[in-house]
């Protein structure tokens, strides 16, 4: 990792940019100044206010088909990586034209990812081979990147509907809330006269929601393991004191996230993905307590609320 060159003429728009570059194309350059167009480089950049307006123009496949003159596969321009949409273009015009790989992630704040690398490298086939220059295979770097994008703030906008540990209906459990596939959920110590605390949303589509079933509570939150509707299938579990099921899906799911005190000093967001077979935590971030809490909870609210 690295920085370009700040005194290189071409830096305007590269100078907020992180830089990823295998140490052995440095060739003793330092770090601290790559040379733009030197080496090859994989830059990474999130861009706000007009020019992540600019860019928005190119994820619409009729505007890029017209601008690069040339027929895009729905396939290949649109895709899901990990949890988010990306679009990747078919050569960015630029310095580079179509030896560059070139994506675009937007954020659900309006914010959006810039992911750029070299597809060749810049030196010479070994042992005098014929042929152009190797290929770098920065695109999979990037798209394990983009895998592991995280929003550092959960805003309105990306919320499908979000709940409380005080939302939900009393129903009389069903056989399948008492375990899962792992025999270990155990929903007596939050009945209340025969009647356990549900939420139900339908979170694959299929018209039937799902179950949120409210169990053990602590100072941090509740444990709400997850049953299908429509089979009653055991989905996994999330822990939290808001539950927020988002626009982004995983899986064919909905990313879930969740957020949850860890002391009175701060509290912690949990993001679930479905693998398939379930619900499981991939990540957690920290926030404090206190102003920046209360301003989670203001802008999320303005999301559905399920109650």
């Amino acid at each position: 990792m690295g920085s370009f060159d700040t005194t290189h003429d071409l830096t305007g728009h590269f100078r907020r940019q992180i830089v990823l570059v295998d140490p052995a194309e440095l060739n003793g350059l330092p770090r601290t100044a790559i040379p733009v167009g030197d080496i090859p480089t994989i830059s990474i950049g999130v861009e706000t206010g007009t020019q992540a307006e600019f860019l928005a123009r190119f994820m619409d496949i009729d505007i890029v088909r017209k601008f690069f003159s040339a027929e895009v596969a729905e396939s290949e321009f649109r895709r899901t990586i990990g949890a988010h949409t990306a679009y990747r273009l078919p050569g960015y015009p630029g310095p580079y034209g179509d030896a560059l790989f070139y994506y675009l992630v937007p954020l659900a704040d309006g914010r959006c990812v810039e992911l750029s690398a070299h597809k060749y490298y810049f030196r010479k086939p070994k042992g005098g081979a014929s042929g152009g220059y190797p290929e770098t295979h920065y695109d999979r770097i990037i798209e394990r990147v983009i895998e592991t994008l995280l929003s550092c703030t959960v805003h309105a906008d990306s919320i499908r509907a979000g709940f409380s540990v005080n939302a939900g209906q009393w129903i009389e459990p069903l056989d399948q809330f008492s375990s899962s596939d792992q025999g270990d959920i155990d929903i007596d110590q939050s009945m209340q006269d025969g009647k356990v605390l549900v939420v139900r949303f339908d979170l694959d589509g299929d018209s039937i929601p799902e179950y949120f079933v409210r169990t053990l509570c602590g100072n941090g939150g509740c444990e709400y393991p997850v049953f299908d509707g429509r089979t009653e299938r055991f989905l996994g579990s999330v822990f939290g004191s808001e539950i927020w099921v988002l626009h982004q899906s995983m899986g064919g799911m909905p990313v879930i996230e969740a957020f949850g005190h860890l002391s009175a000093g701060e509290g912690i967001i949990g993001s679930y993905h479905f693998n398939g077979a379930g619900y499981k935590r991939v990540s957690t971030r920290t926030v404090s307590s206190g102003e920046e809490t209360e301003a989670m909870y203001k802008e999320l609210h303005r999301a559905p609320r399920i109650n």
